[in-house]
């Protein structure tokens, strides 16, 4: 396996990454050892290696830097339970793994990991080479990867992931008004209609995530700069905009060809359809209604043939009916956090509030990394994942933390994670 260099500016430990297999106890670290809720490796079961990284070939729906896809490829990394990950050797510093000890995670990682696309398919051949297949929790086109590298057919997990097929797998009762229209379609369709807000999602196989494939358009004269985005011959859906009252991502995984629900939270999106992570907590619950439309629709997969994890993004509109906007047959960006909620309760009491968040950090990562340390310590924040690029070998990537702000309140949970911004002097964009 390659283990790649990082820079001491880097790494505020100087202590390189972890090779696979390797692990290391450390002193000084809280007294809590605790498994999540559940593991990869209960989902998955053996022989499988987990991929969260999408295709490097098409970045159409989603973000395009690629300190962004690189830096989560470790969102599972403290929920693995054993199984086997291809990520990008930034998240493995052994300074990272430490912060996650600190916190109580006490992670098993046997990792491939990559600092470029060739060290990357290196480990791809390397896996098959060993009768192993690979957990996409993303559709590649066939000309980046085989069909027979994917643990279920790379076909079934395009067409459930497609917006265009919500149609089929959610209850008509719980779907928005909604049309498929060719793209340049759409605009003779706006012009018949007097319902605005419109909302356009694209369709086919192509990965999306994070709303980059949706578009909220607020008056006529914003249609032909929104079209744009579209291919001519795509097509589109055309879906009525729904007035929010809640917005809740629901975890779901199968276990034993069962649907089993793992909690849900509330969703954080911007007025654009843009995704800012989640609140967790006792107010972040979703309804039983929520719940038990969730089941039905994995049950339908399930019949079809899918096994993994799931995350359903559904709403209360403003008469409290439940609508289904995107479902999601992949790790969601809230999956670890849910997984980690049972426990962080225990810890803190049942009232306590999270923020599931991703936050974009300056190098060197020495200007920060003492402070969330002490935040670890103090209980005020859960890291989930700590990346921290080599300054030589990826000069565009920036660093990334991802984890959960913790408090009593949402004020309080939300003045922790502020205060440390301003301690360390930015304003960052979170996703």
């Amino acid at each position: 396996m390659k283990v790649c260099r990082h820079n001491d500016d880097n790494d505020p430990h100087r202590e390189g990454v972890l090779r696979m297999g390797q692990r290391r106890r450390f002193r000084n670290v809280l007294p809590f050892r605790s498994r999540p809720a559940l593991t990869l490796a209960d989902v998955y079961g053996p022989g499988l290696v987990n991929n969260p990284r999408p295709p490097f070939t098409t970045d159409r729906w989603l973000p395009s830097e690629p300190t962004v896809w690189d830096g989560r490829t470790g969102s599972s990394l403290s929920i693995l339970g054993g199984m086997p990950i291809l990520c990008s050797a930034g998240l493995l510093t052994k300074s990272a793994i430490r912060m996650m000890e600190l916190a109580g995670i006490e992670p098993t990682i046997n990792a491939f990991t990559y600092d470029d696309r060739d060290t990357y398919e290196t480990h791809v051949r390397e896996i098959r080479s060993r009768g192993q297949r690979l957990v996409f929790h993303h559709y590649h086109p066939p000309t980046e990867r085989a069909a027979a590298d994917y643990w279920i057919d790379p076909t079934l997990l395009a067409w459930l992931n497609d917006k265009a097929s919500l149609d089929t797998l959610v209850p008509q009762a719980c779907l928005p008004q909604r049309r498929l229209v060719r793209a340049d379609d759409v605009s003779r369709l706006a012009a018949c209609d007097d319902h605005w807000p419109l909302v356009l999602k694209g369709t086919g196989p192509a990965a999306s995530g994070g709303g980059y494939s949706v578009a909220i358009v607020a008056h006529p004269d914003d249609l032909p700069a929104t079209l744009g985005k579209f291919a001519a011959d795509e097509m589109v859906v055309v879906e009525e905009f729904v007035d929010i009252r809640a917005n809740c991502c629901l975890n779901y995984a199968t276990l034993d060809g069962r649907s089993v629900f793992l909690g849900g939270s509330e969703q954080v999106t911007d007025a654009a359809g843009g995704f800012h992570g989640n609140w967790l907590g006792p107010d972040a619950e979703p309804t039983p209604e929520m719940v038990a439309v969730g089941h039905e629709i994995l049950d339908l997969a399930i019949k079809r043939g899918y096994r993994g994890l799931a995350g359903f993004d559904m709403v209360l509109d403003a008469a409290g009916r439940v609508r289904v906007l995107d479902l999601n047959f992949r790790i969601n960006f809230s999956t670890s956090a849910m997984a980690w909620m049972p426990t962080l309760r225990e810890r803190h009491g049942d009232d306590i509030r999270g923020r599931n968040i991703r936050l974009e950090l300056p190098q060197p990562a020495s200007r920060w990394w003492p402070k969330v340390v002490d935040l670890v310590r103090a209980g005020s924040f859960f890291p989930l994942a700590v990346f921290t690029p080599d300054s030589e070998t990826q000069p565009d990537h920036r660093a990334a933390l991802h984890g959960i702000w913790l408090g009593r309140t949402r004020d309080e949970t939300e003045r922790k994670r502020w205060a440390f911004l301003q301690s360390i002097g930015v304003a960052t964009r979170a996703a």
